[in-house]
């Protein structure tokens, strides 16, 4: 009678091999953390997200109705307009109104740069980093239970460099990966560096459970 049976026997053994593989990669799938990547969102400039956040530069006139659109899509809550107030457009504001998004407006402007002084003046390359405007951010990407973010300036350095400091600083991230992926900002490791070394000198907030 054995023998009759042994086929039965092998089918259930791989049905069950089956079952118990595919649940451990469905685990692992939960398993897997947060990547900072270089993605196109709609007309974002140099756009770089990380566990569903956005930074960049605005986009023009012409794409913004799709962009804000299409990041709500994605799963943002909220836009952080970086850019001068004398300078920013109300278009992104209505927009995202419109969209049904929450809106911050913060001015990077201030009389201290959290950079220092480097080798290289980072104000020499349009980041002006404001102890009160990057502290100010901090605190909104750190509470708890905050949206998602679409971070804009005028052409994605500014903040994705404050961004930066946020995961380095206050989700761990390593900082060999942060200053691979603001590369593109167009600033050297070198001075992507500094600022970071200089922001940690800084108070800052306690880090997140991000």
């Amino acid at each position: 009678m054995l023998p009759a049976r042994l086929p039965q026997l092998a089918l259930l053994a791989v049905a069950l091999c089956l079952v118990g593989c595919a649940g451990h990669a469905t685990d692992a799938d939960y398993r897997l953390p947060p990547r900072l990547d270089a993605e196109p969102l709609g007309g974002v400039k140099r756009s770089l997200t990380y566990g569903g956040d956005w930074v960049g530069g605005a986009p023009t006139d012409g794409s913004v109705e799709a962009t804000i659109n299409l990041a709500r899509r994605r799963g943002v809550e909220m836009v952080v307009d970086l850019r001068r107030a004398s300078e920013a457009s109300g278009l992104v504001e209505s927009i995202a109104r419109e969209a049904g998004l929450e809106f911050v407006a913060v001015d990077p402007t201030g009389d201290e740069c959290a950079a220092g002084e480097a080798s290289t003046s980072v104000e020499d390359h349009g980041v002006l980093l404001a102890d009160g405007a990057l502290g100010q951010l901090r605190r909104m990407l750190n509470a708890p239970a905050r949206p998602r973010v679409l971070i804009l300036d005028d052409d994605g350095t500014l903040a994705a460099v404050m961004y930066g400091v946020y995961l380095a600083q206050d989700v761990g991230l390593e900082e060999g990966a942060v200053i691979d992926a603001l590369r593109t900002t167009g600033l050297s490791s070198e001075e992507l560096h500094a600022i970071l070394k200089a922001a940690a000198g800084g108070d800052s907030p306690s880090p997140g459970a991000n």
